[in-house]
């Protein structure tokens, strides 16, 4: 029963990190695109006002009122522009000069350009969230069958007093026997049933059964 239970408490477990883990990248993807969308509404609401301003001079031109009137006069040709669109056209294109269209549908393409650039990283940010996520899956599979093996050949909790890691060990080796995880971190059986583990800097601290033996 208590292997059963064990077993069923590992299961849990790894549903709860996995769960965690999806939770945590959800939260951390919705917040970035929160920012984007406000620095979004920002850079729209700056570029409305200077194009409003850009119009409105435009509009008060006598040489663009001009040139409308002579758009009307000949029948409104390629579509019937209200006076504010023509004078936006008017501003963007330099007063229709031939340099002012040129540089107007290149800045045209340079922005479609960046919208679909914008929209490829985005595709790419979701396959590797993706690719990520499904990785972490198969490390917490792996990492869950490793832990079934350990219980399944007589293992117990342990905790890392350190990090507060709980893992599981096999509690039937001798003193002097060591032990290798998933991760391949090396754990030694002292002479008083504990086991002792040296860190990266070099300190040896002692693994804590959850449990007695």
């Amino acid at each position: 029963y208590v292997l059963i239970a064990t077993l069923f408490c590992l299961g849990s477990a790894t549903a709860q990190d996995l769960n965690e883990y999806m939770q945590n990248q959800l939260n951390q993807t919705e917040a970035a695109m929160q920012q984007y969308y406000a620095q979004m509404n920002q850079l729209d609401q700056q570029i409305k006002q200077s194009e409003n301003q850009v119009v409105d001079r435009a509009m008060n031109d006598p040489r663009c009122r001009q040139m409308y009137q002579q758009y009307v006069n000949q029948g409104m040709p390629n579509g019937q522009l209200t006076f504010p669109q023509f004078a936006y056209f008017y501003a963007a294109t330099r007063g229709f000069s031939q340099e002012g269209i040129a540089h107007y549908n290149q800045t045209t393409r340079d922005i479609n350009a960046k919208d679909s650039a914008a929209v490829r990283n985005y595709q790419n940010y979701v396959n590797n969230l993706w690719q990520q996520t499904n990785q972490y899956r198969s490390d917490v599979y792996n990492r869950q069958q490793h832990d079934v093996g350990d219980l399944m050949t007589g293992s117990t909790t342990y905790t890392n007093p350190q990090t507060g890691e709980t893992m599981y060990m096999p509690y039937t080796v001798q003193a002097g026997q060591t032990f290798t995880d998933y991760y391949g971190r090396t754990y030694t059986m002292d002479a008083n049933g504990n086991y002792q583990m040296v860190n990266l800097n070099g300190y040896t601290y002692q693994m804590n059964p959850t449990w007695n033996r």
